[in-house]
């Protein structure tokens, strides 16, 4: 675990960061964390956190302040805690290396110390450093000690990335560091420090003309900011930078003696305005100077792999005095590619052998090659390979470095020669924006990253798109930006008079190196729409394939060939510029007949799967809109009724229903009406739109009569039944849940657990308990032969909320424990969700609020999981209603207040608990006025549903307020009521005196 201050102020444990968005609560905890175990008084607190005008409640405040950050850090780690000290102190007791400011603190230390650990160990702890201290102290915390906290942390900040930077040019890494270095100076533009040594970075780097023109920014920024010239030790570089100084190299890196000008020096010339690849880079430099003595540059073509090699060998040829060779191995190329004899013959000749020295059989030329080479300080890059069989050959000998680069994975030298493998993806969107940003001098900031984003970050691409742009003297980012957006792509991606100098030229050299049977997958997934692809969709468009196992063959050979890329488990996507080209290739080499069934296989596939996984939502959702037209869209919409049964993007998926819904009218197609219709009203449902949702549900029941099929009427009414108890008519609820019941085929399963559990919900409410426990055998029955062990804790939550009804809290904490085990041990989130909201309402009706309160956690339980978002309102709607069992009245307002932005919390089911929560919260804060008309809406509303144990709940409320307002006749006829009610759910409440004692003594005087 690790406390946060740089940035916003968080408590990052082992379930990710919890982030402190209350700037009083963040400042007293780094107020805390600031001194770790020492005490701070509370004056010192509130000095720092509230200023010179605190408000009369502060101390209250603090106190509540400080219980909140207990119960955050108990939860990370129950070892740290915040104590208090005498003389009216807290203290915050954590190592100084769990808070990220102490621990920055602690690495520079160490990384300084004279008497310390080796250079390599030094920069690891300085770089760790960084990492941790990226960013302003304490944001979004305001006053004058954070000011001043942020201010002293912003000098420490610059002190620590000039000593780090220092010592990473002290190590020769200036190539690996200049984009940093570029970068942080964007920020800090007159820390002078740093700008030496980016200065400096750029100069060792061949970029002297760059060098300057960051002086004379930074002169001009100085004089405009500070009416200051830049200091003399920066000037004095600047002049030795304008000189060409050579004793700004390190003495390593100096004029290379006569005695090497005959060594061979191959390379191709050094990529124009090189930028990135910082991690490419640095594993290179790693791998050169350590045993493994090859490395595989791989990726799809275009990506920059020959540019990221050429670059490295520049500036690194003094690492290796015997030279650098190359040679073009044409593995994707319009010619043939080169043999190994030919490419051995290449490499003999740059060593210095004549004709007549190399034999002419591959065997012997290779064994003299690798005698050659033997404990030299060469390096070899073998560029454009096809195969590992074309490389293995020309493998030097011990004491060389050899770079490969190639569009295939090579797999083969990974296994048998030991190559580090280095993926070469394309660039991020900032060093994308960089790198137009240097290849045009008139670059636009705000349209340069539109255009990095259309050219997919493919250095290809961005270099192609700023050639074009230079040379038309019209021609800018924007305007280039809107053509690309509007017109083909990857027409608009080359350059004229030059046809190797296209993207589509690029890919067309790989995509002619497949097998045929790979080809005609490549073309099948261009006509697909969506974002990635799951294994199984792509088996099902493979009909020609023999087997699953051709199938994977033809998959694997798209990954290897970098046209395919696995980014998740079996789930594959393209390159946005591949996908382009495959589109493209698909109208080529398949007819329209032939791509139109593909997309109709593509419908069924997903329609046949019945929901969308959080893995193909956003894949579902793009495929939707470019399928937006097609008659039979209506089955690529109806499986995300999953997504709207999380609570997920109910409003967009309403709108895509809607289109589904108009599309099947035209075509004619009653059963995409009827699921158009039933998807519409779970979306309005989610959307807290009860009104719409029943209106929508009669369409159902209307549209599945005329269809004549007994299981689309049954679910028709078992959602509307759903439906209409969300309106608050348990007692029509039930009855169409039962219609439903009635007519489902038995081996609908799961449909009969679903509709089996909601009507015993209902039951149980209008306290129609031996009807309940009729159809409890039916649930469990259903449950058992649904194939799904989990559903047998809705079993136990059904017999738990049974139990409570008949007010039996013993059997029935025993039994929702049991069905708590049960869903716990098959991981279904969303019945263990259900049966921990479950266990806290038996808990706060058996008197047991604090342990409620733990049950009700849930929040914390599931906070990575997107399943349980819709009924997240219902569980903060139970820990207000808890709250006030505790007496926290004031919380218990504040969330109900938040509720009121939940549309699933304010349904005519549930807003009358929030107005019961209300109530008893109003009367516990003496607010009687407030608390009658909360407790008199709420008794109404549930007495129309009816619900008999709330009601009776609501009245008590109503009682109590109209005590306090001094009206005793009113509040013995609200009693009066109440106890005609009585019901068993409320037993233990009545037991444990739940009414305040001015309604008890209105009782007695009854």
């Amino acid at each position: 675990m690790l406390i946060r201050l740089i940035g916003q102020v968080a408590i990052v444990g082992e379930d990710g960061p919890v982030v402190i968005t209350a700037p009083k609560l963040a400042g007293v905890l780094a107020s805390l964390a600031s001194r770790p175990r020492a005490p701070i008084s509370q004056r010192e607190l509130i000095e720092r956190v509230w200023g010179d005008d605190p408000p009369d409640t502060v101390l209250s405040v603090l106190h509540t302040y400080i219980t909140r950050l207990r119960g955050l850090l108990r939860r990370a780690e129950p070892a740290l805690t915040i104590d208090r000290v005498s003389g009216h102190g807290y203290t915050l007791n954590a190592p100084e290396d769990r808070i990220d400011i102490h621990l920055i603190r602690q690495l520079v230390a160490e990384a300084t110390d004279p008497t310390g650990t080796d250079d390599d160990a030094a920069l690891k702890r300085l770089r760790r450093a960084c990492e941790l201290a990226d960013g302003p102290a304490l944001a979004g915390v305001s006053g004058k000690w954070a000011e001043a906290f942020r201010s002293g942390f912003h000098r420490e900040r610059i002190g620590l990335l000039t000593e780090r930077y220092r010592r990473e040019l002290s190590v020769g890494r200036h190539a690996d560091i200049v984009d940093d270095l570029a970068s942080i100076v964007d920020t800090e533009d007159t820390a002078e420090p740093l700008l030496a040594l980016l200065m400096l970075a750029q100069y060792r780097c061949g970029r002297p003309t760059e060098a300057v023109a960051v002086f004379e920014t930074a002169r001009v920024r100085l004089q405009d900011e500070l009416g200051a010239d830049p200091s003399a030790p920066l000037q004095r570089l600047h002049r030795r930078i304008l000189q060409r100084d050579p004793d700004l190299f390190p003495v390593t890196d100096r004029a290379v003696s006569s005695s090497a000008r005959s060594v061979p020096a191959q390379l191709p010339a050094d990529t124009v305005a090189f930028t990135g690849r910082t991690t490419e880079l640095a594993t290179l430099d790693t791998l050169s100077r350590s045993k493994a003595r090859l490395a595989a540059l791989v990726g799809v073509g275009g990506v920059g792999k020959t540019a990221l090699a050429v670059h490295w060998g520049h500036a690194h040829r003094r690492q290796f005095p015997d030279g650098q060779i190359y040679v073009n191995l044409r593995g994707y190329d319009r010619d043939e590619p080169v043999t190994p004899m030919e490419a051995l013959g290449r490499l003999l000749t740059a060593l210095g052998f004549s004709g007549s020295d190399i034999p002419d059989d591959a065997a012997a030329a290779g064994d003299l090659y690798r005698s050659a080479t033997a404990d030299r300080r060469l390096v070899v890059v073998l560029d454009n390979a096809r195969e590992a069989a074309q490389v293995r050959p020309l493998l030097p000998g011990s004491g060389c470095f050899t770079i490969v680069t190639s569009r295939d994975r090579l797999t083969g030298l990974t296994v048998r020669d030991d190559a580090q493998l280095i993926q070469v993806g394309v660039l991020s969107a900032r060093q994308s924006t960089a790198l137009l940003t240097r290849l045009l001098a008139d670059s636009d900031p705000d349209a340069a990253p539109r255009l990095a984003q259309l050219c997919g970050n493919l250095p290809l691409a961005l270099r192609i798109a700023a050639a074009r742009i230079a040379e038309s003297p019209s021609a800018d980012m924007a305007r280039y930006a809107d053509e690309l957006a509007g017109r083909d792509r990857l027409e608009l991606l080359s350059i004229p008079d030059d046809p190797d100098s296209t993207v589509v030229a690029n890919l067309d050299l790989s995509f002619h190196r497949l097998p045929e049977a790979a080809k005609a997958l490549f073309c099948r997934l261009g006509t697909l729409p969506g974002e990635d692809f799951s294994a199984e969709l792509i088996g099902a468009v493979s009909k020609d394939a023999d087997s699953d196992e051709e199938v994977d063959r033809r998959i694997r050979r798209l990954v290897t060939a970098h046209l395919l890329e696995e980014h998740h488990h079996r789930r594959y996507r393209m390159h946005d510029l591949v996908r382009l080209y495959a589109a493209k290739r698909s109208t080529v080499d398949m007819s329209e007949a032939q791509r139109h069934t593909l997309t109709d296989a593509f419908l069924d596939w997903h329609y046949e799967h019945g929901y969308v996984t959080p893995a193909e939502e956003t894949n579902v959702f793009q495929a939707v809109s470019v399928l937006h037209d097609h008659p039979r869209v209506w089955r690529l919409v109806m499986p995300l009724h999953g997504v709207v049964n999380a609570g997920r993007f109910p409003d967009r998926v309403r709108s895509l229903a809607g289109n589904g819904l108009r599309r099947a009218r035209l075509a004619g197609d009653d059963l995409g009406v009827l699921k158009m219709i039933r998807l519409s009203a779970s979306a309005a449902y989610k959307q807290g739109d009860s009104a719409g949702a029943i209106e929508l549900g009669g369409e159902a029941i209307a549209v599945a009569a005329k269809l004549n099929d007994n299981r689309e009427l049954a679910i028709a009414y078992g959602n509307q039944g759903i439906n209409i108890g969300t309106a608050g008519d348990l007692t029509g609820s039930a009855d169409l849940l039962i219609k439903a019941i009635e007519l489902l085929p038995r081996t609908e399963t799961h449909a009969l657990t679903v509709y089996h559990f909601a009507l015993l919900q209902d039951l149980v409410k209008v306290e129609r308990l031996a009807e309940a426990e009729k159809h409890l055998s039916a649930l469990e029955e259903s449950c058992r032969v649904s194939g799904a062990p989990a559903n047998l804790a809705r079993v136990g939550i059904s017999e738990a909320a049974l139990a409570a009804a008949r007010g039996d809290f013993d059997d029935a904490l025993a039994t929702i424990d049991q069905a708590l085990t049960i869903a716990q041990r098959h991981e279904h989130q969303m019945l263990t969700f259900m049966t921990m909201n479950r266990k806290s309402e038996i808990l706060l009706q058996s008197g047991w609020p604090e342990l409620a309160l733990h049950s009700n956690d849930i929040e914390q339980t599931f906070a990575r999981s997107q399943k349980i978002t819709a009924l997240l309102p219902v569980a903060l709607t139970q820990r207000a209603e808890i709250l006030t069992e505790l007496s926290r009245y004031r919380e218990a307002i504040e969330l109900v207040t938040e509720l009121r932005t939940e549309k699933l919390a304010n349904t005519p089911f549930s807003q009358p608990r929030l107005h019961l929560v209300r109530a008893i919260a109003h009367n516990g804060l003496n607010e009687p006025h407030a608390a009658l008309e909360f407790a008199r809406e709420a008794a109404d509303r549930y007495a129309a549903m009816p619900w008999p144990a709330r009601r009776e709940e609501a009245l008590w409320a109503m009682a109590d307020a109209h005590i306090r307002l001094g009206d005793l006749e009113a509040a013995r006829e609200c009693l009066t009521v109440a106890d005609a009610i009585s019901s068993p759910a409320n037993n233990r409440h009545r037991q444990r005196r739940r009414r305040t004692p001015a309604v008890n003594e209105a009782a007695s005087a009854s």
